[in-house]
């Protein structure tokens, strides 16, 4: 064999080789991607309980809760708890209507309803209640944000993947009482944005390893702002 034929033909090989060592590798990482994001998805399961029992017990549920850490969970709780108020609420006035109809009307315009407006409200609402969860997730993580700048003034380590999931647990949460306290009970919300303080510091306080004080100290803007609204609504 020349020399010629010699180099072509091992570096033929050598490209045969190379071709099969990026398969392997591409298939390695496809499988790890995919082990991922099972793991992923199982870890971003929602648990409607531990919603409303890290109100009660912040710090025992943070604990449990915070080797399941992920985005993609923390936006889930948000967005299914923001959506499932509206279609309750559309459910409510879906209800009431129907039971005016067959008080005052005896069931004479009910099927009306039915046929011609259930349909049409169904699909109003479901795109209301998508673009309403967006809307929720857009301004949950912004204030993530804010309060993840303030906590790494404050010399937080935790990351912001952890501090978001742990804060989106009674977040999730106090949507349900706000709409709650706030519609059904014609109170002011004002009362459980007050009490939100105490979970969220748990959280920021397990997510980020450092002290309750600490922890205060990084709320100071949601602070100010509940200052404000009874500076306004006392003055309104």
């Amino acid at each position: 064999m020349s020399m010629k034929e010699d180099f072509y033909g091992h570096g033929a090989g050598r490209k045969e080789k190379l071709e099969e060592a990026e398969k392997e590798i591409g298939d390695i990482l496809l499988k790890k991607g995919g082990e991922e994001l099972k793991k992923q998805s199982k870890k971003s399961k929602i648990s409607f309980r531990n919603w409303f029992k890290s109100l009660i017990t912040p710090a025992e549920v943070f604990r449990e809760e915070k080797n399941n850490a992920n985005l993609i969970g923390a936006v889930k709780n948000v967005g299914v708890s923001a959506g499932l108020v509206l279609v309750v609420m559309y459910v409510l006035i879906l209800g009431s209507i129907f039971g005016i109809t067959l008080i005052f009307g005896g069931g004479k315009g009910l099927i009306d309803i039915i046929g011609k407006g259930l349909m049409s409200g169904i699909m109003v609402v479901s795109v209301i209640t998508i673009l309403f969860s967006i809307i929720f997730i857009i301004i949950f993580l912004i204030e993530s944000g804010i309060l993840f700048l303030f906590a790494k003034i404050f010399g937080g380590k935790g990351s912001f993947t952890t501090q978001t999931y742990l804060i989106s647990l009674p977040y999730a949460a106090l949507i349900w009482i706000g709409v709650v306290t706030s519609f059904i009970l014609s109170m002011n919300p004002i009362i459980v944005y007050i009490y939100a303080l105490y979970p969220v510091a748990m959280a920021l306080k397990e997510s980020h390893n450092y002290s309750t004080i600490k922890a205060g100290l990084t709320l100071l803007p949601a602070i100010l702002f509940i200052i404000l609204l009874i500076i306004s609504s006392i003055l309104l």
